[in-house]
């Protein structure tokens, strides 16, 4: 139990260490790093040292691969990169420093309570409980070693590298790999065989990346979670194949170098895997049809009523798309965020594919229910109109920034202003079409005039900047009308969609 406790100290003092340091020196540089797969292993080396903590930054990375803002080889190179910066918070095991725990504690303790020094109390009390942690282990394996049993459970783990290797897998699923290092350390130093320890370091690796597996949420994240544990496994069944040949050496280097060495090759190697394992990866995890329509059904087209409703309930998710995609140009516009392409993409084809199984659907209904269904076809041609004068809103805005051009501070705020009234108009209009909720949809229709004004208000105020000689304005003068024509195009849709509920749930 004292062994388990000086780890859990250890642990605990690691994920301070790491906050703190993580407050300090920041995490800038992501939009840099998320260029090429280079940069991202040197941003992961970067952040992985900073951090101390390799599986918090793996599951960055996945989700950034989940919002499809990175490639697949990103993300699993970023992973293993991080991993091998994180190893080397290890270093603090080899290093002689326990007589530092204590004034580290009560140093780091009295910072945290000073205004602005909070992060630098942190990393130091994280570091105190860190050392305190790794004495307590080192205490406990001395008196760990006079017992019969753990003498008979050493000689047993020694005779079987691969045993161990498979109960390195099993601790860094609950310990992460620098636990499990620190742990091999301990029971290294209390007289368990020095290549017994390296199998527990290489199966800890592997199974650090085992609880990504179990984190994943979608395909794209269980496709880097695997990447990252078959890169592992591959080079630690190697290396453990070569357990036999190492030369001895002192227990504490050579266990350190074993941890960070193998994070670092874990790294390395991978992009020589990268093709043939992204094959696999994507043969054996294909990518969700999540364009496909959730409702319509072949078999319900017997009964035109039931039908209606499961048409009707397909154009909903048409609508729930195109507010999606409304919310991202409305935040490209106010506040500057940047879009991924694929996300864009992916938003624009399951309107596509939606829209036109809708329209094929309702073609069918229109045999039975007539005028009916054609309102239900003019409703989801609408929907993906507007979801095309999204995209060239955000295209638009693209186009301009690469010219190195950007509107001035009031063009920017008035076109939010424009967007941000269109997509609380769109979100009722939708709303209503959804639940047939008819004094909505007739407060969008009334509310159209009013953005007449709106807009045409918005067109003056462009042309008192032209006129006042703002070189902002006059630069984008084009962008900025082109895009208030869109947003006008946009609320006609709107307030077309808006009066066909009556006749939709006539």
């Amino acid at each position: 139990m004292q062994l388990l406790g000086g780890l859990a100290l250890f642990l605990f003092g690691l994920g301070l260490l790491g906050e703190g340091l993580g407050r300090l020196l920041g995490r800038g540089g992501l939009a840099w790093g998320m260029a090429t797969p280079f940069r991202g292993f040197i941003l992961g080396l970067g952040l992985g040292a900073v951090s101390a903590s390799g599986t918090a930054l793996a599951l960055s990375a996945m989700g950034l691969l989940e919002a499809r803002l990175v490639s697949l080889s990103w993300a699993v190179l970023f992973a293993l990169a991080s991993g091998a910066g994180a190893s080397l918070a290890v270093v603090f095991a080899v290093l002689n420093l326990g007589a530092l725990a204590l004034p580290l504690l009560a140093l780091g303790y009295f910072l945290g309570l000073v205004p602005g020094l909070w992060a630098w109390g942190r990393a130091g009390f994280g570091l105190g409980l860190l050392l305190l942690g790794l004495g307590v282990m080192g205490e406990a394996g001395k008196v760990l070693v006079q017992a019969p049993l753990f003498q008979v459970l050493l000689k047993v783990l020694s005779a079987s590298p691969l045993g161990v290797f498979a109960l390195g897998g099993v601790l860094g699923l609950f310990l992460h790999s620098n636990g499990v290092a620190a742990l091999a350390l301990a029971l290294a130093l209390g007289g368990m065989g020095v290549k017994a320890a390296l199998a527990l370091v290489l199966g800890g690796g592997v199974g650090s990346g085992v609880f990504l597996v179990f984190s994943a949420r979608g395909v794209a994240g269980r496709r880097m979670a695997y990447g990252v544990v078959l890169t592992r496994l591959l080079l630690g069944f190697f290396l453990l194949l070569t357990l036999p040949f190492l030369p001895n050496g002192p227990v504490g280097g050579v266990v350190f170098a074993a941890h960070v060495g193998f994070h670092l090759a874990s790294a390395l190697v991978y992009p020589l895997l990268d093709r043939p394992l992204t094959r696999l990866l994507f043969s054996l995890l294909p990518e969700e049809d999540k364009t496909a329509p959730k409702y319509l059904s072949e078999e319900a087209l017997a009964s035109p009523a039931l039908a209606y409703s499961l048409a009707l309930r397909e154009v909903g998710r048409i609508g729930d798309q195109v507010r999606e995609m409304m919310s991202l140009a409305l935040r490209r516009i106010a506040q500057g965020e940047a879009v991924s392409e694929g996300e864009v993409r992916f938003f624009e084809d399951k309107v596509d594919r939606l829209t036109r199984e809708v329209v094929l659907y309702a073609a069918d209904l229109a045999k039975g229910l007539g005028e009916k269904a054609v309102r239900l076809l003019w409703a989801a041609s609408e929907l993906e109109h507007m979801a095309d004068l999204v995209r060239r809103i955000l295209r638009q805005v693209e186009r301009l920034e690469g010219q190195g051009l950007s509107f001035s501070p009031e063009g920017r705020a008035e076109l939010a202003e424009a967007m941000a009234r269109v997509y609380r108009r769109l979100e009722r209009a939708t709303t209503a079409l959804a639940t047939g909720n008819r004094e909505l949809a007739l407060e969008v229709v009334q509310g159209r005039p009013e953005m007449e004004v709106f807009l045409d208000r918005l067109r003056r105020a462009h042309l008192l900047r032209l006129e006042a000689g703002r070189q902002e304005s006059r630069a984008t003068t084009l962008a900025h009308l082109d895009l208030l024509i869109t947003l006008d195009d946009l609320d006609q849709g709107v307030y077309r969609v808006a009066s066909l509920v009556p006749e939709v749930y006539a």
